[in-house]
Parts: structure tokens; C-alpha cells; sequence
């Protein structure tokens, strides 16, 4: 029967009691088995593009588990579990530029993000470059087009064989055409229900897709505790006012002291003056 179809693509062919041409079968035939291929590629590429993500997260609960601030330490266990996937490791480089090592003491060191992990650690990034998501959120499209094209192109074969005689009055061929007619919308019927079956998997695994994402993400921004451009200009305007208010105070503690030293060290020279100034006066009145 296969070798039927593929040496008489357009003999009508009857099979469980319906009539169509053999490209209406091979279409249908065609259409079924991409639309298996297509899902099971698409379930395992996305099974193998979650696998470190999956990973990583739970090392990364692990760790944020383990120390609810991160020190050196844990900064090096980070760069150990991104390293093992090249996407995570890039976008991990990025994102270890924008932290702040803040030096407690000798032992201790607080880091801070300043940025989320979302900007760096992108869904285009870790996911998109690995997984053709436009080309399978566009697959029930594409075999739906090629169900209705392969209906139309039996029905163009159909009326091919069309023939009036204008002698006789009379049109040969229709009731072959009517006979054959519901077989040549096969490949659509066909195309539609793998279109839709296809849609209702797709859906599911795709926000499977964003929900193991978000879970990544989001285990890494409860690693930090972020300071923001607002925070740090905080921090800055507190330095500033502090440093005045010392400048004010050494002022005031300066002058006290001036004075008082000033007073402490010329105050015995003066009265020492003033007893020569009235001696030379007392003198003076003595002479005249």
C-alpha cells in the first residue's frame, strides 16, 4: 500500500471505508509523524536545557541554608557551581563584577549585589540560545498551513479531471470529485488535531520552562542583600553630615583651646608690663 502511495500520489485510494487521494494519505501520515518527532524532541531538548538550572538551584539552596550571609567562602563555592555550565559561568562573571565586598575585620567580609540576578542571568541567555522556543510555539502554525495546502492541492487535482462536453451538455468527472471530496479535507482534519493535541503539551512544558526559571533566579537574589545606588548615596550623605559635625565640633574645641592657651601663656607676660608701666610712672612723678 505504501508503494501504492508513492508511485500514484494522486489515485484515489480508499482505506477504512474513506476515499482520498495518496497525497491526502501521505500528508497525513507526514503530519502525525513530525508532530511525534517535534514533541519528543522538544520534551527531552528542554529536560536537557533545565538539568543545571535545576542543579545549580539546589546548590544554591543548599548554600544559602548553610550561611545566611555570604562571605569568601561562599563566594568561592559560587564560582564552583556556576563553572560546571557555560552559560551560568558566563553570566555569573557578569553578574560577580557588581558585587560589594564590604571588609568587617580581618576574618569577616560581607558581600552585597547591587544589581538582580534577573539582568544578567537572562531567560534569552540561559534558555533561548539553547532551545528554538519561536520555532516550537510556531510548529502548530506551520503543519496547519500544510494540512490546508496538501487539501487544496487535492482539490486542484480533483477539478483537473473535470471535463464538459458541451455537446452532450454534461460534465464528466463530478462524480468522481463528490465521491473523493471528504478524503481531500483529510490532511486538514488531521493537521487540526495535531495542531491542537500538539498545544495542549506545548503549554504546559514551556511555563514549566518560565516557572524553573523564576525558582533560579530568584534562589540567587535571596543569596544577597542588595544595596542600591539609593542606599550607597545614603550612606555617603550620613558621611558627609558626620564629617561636618566633627569639622564643627573641632572648631569650637579649637578656638577654647587657643584662647585658653593664649591666655595661659601671654596673661603672665601682660601683668608683668603693666607692673613695669607703673613703676616708670611712679618713677616719673617721684623725678618731677
Amino acid at each position: 500500500m505504501l508503494i501504492k502511495l508513492l508511485l500514484e500520489p494522486f489515485s484515489t485510494i480508499e482505506l477504512w471505508g474513506l476515499k482520498a487521494p495518496g497525497i491526502s494519505w501521505l500528508g497525513s501520515l507526514f503530519i502525525i509523524a513530525a508532530t511525534l518527532i517535534v514533541l519528543a524532541y522538544m520534551t527531552a531538548r528542554t529536560m536537557w536545557v533545565l538539568q543545571p538550572l535545576k542543579k545549580a538551584e539546589r546548590e544554591i539552596a543548599s548554600l544559602h541554608r548553610a550561611k545566611k550571609i555570604l562571605d569568601n567562602e561562599a563566594l568561592n563555592s559560587l564560582d564552583v557551581i556556576f563553572s560546571k555550565s557555560w552559560p551560568l559561568e558566563y553570566a555569573w562573571r557578569e553578574f560577580r563584577e557588581t558585587l560589594i565586598l564590604e571588609e568587617v575585620n580581618a576574618s569577616t567580609t560581607h558581600i552585597y549585589n547591587t544589581r538582580t540576578a534577573e539582568e544578567f542571568f537572562t531567560q534569552d541567555g540561559l534558555i533561548g540560545q539553547r532551545l528554538n522556543v519561536s520555532f516550537f510555539t510556531s510548529f502548530p502554525g506551520i503543519v496547519t498551513g500544510i494540512g490546508l495546502l496538501l487539501t487544496f492541492l487535492a482539490i486542484f487535482v480533483g477539478l483537473r479531471d473535470l471535463n464538459i462536453d458541451a455537446q452532450a451538455s454534461q460534465i464528466t468527472g463530478i462524480d468522481t470529485l463528490i465521491n473523493s471530496l471528504a478524503g481531500k479535507f483529510l490532511t486538514s482534519i488531521i493537521a487540526l488535531t495535531s495542531a491542537t493535541i500538539y498545544l495542549f503539551i506545548e503549554k504546559p512544558i514551556f511555563h514549566r520552562v518560565e516557572k524553573r526559571y523564576q525558582i533560579f533566579v530568584n534562589a540567587i537574589n535571596r543569596l544577597f542583600v542588595r544595596r542600591t545606588v539609593e542606599h550607597i548615596l545614603e550612606e555617603i550623605s550620613r558621611g558627609f553630615d558626620e564629617q561636618t559635625s566633627a569639622f564643627k565640633h573641632f572648631g569650637v574645641d579649637l578656638s577654647s583651646r587657643l584662647k585658653e592657651g593664649l591666655t595661659e601663656s601671654l596673661g603672665p607676660t601682660l601683668t608683668r608690663m603693666v607692673e613695669v608701666v607703673e613703676r616708670l610712672a611712679a618713677q616719673q612723678r617721684a623725678e618731677g
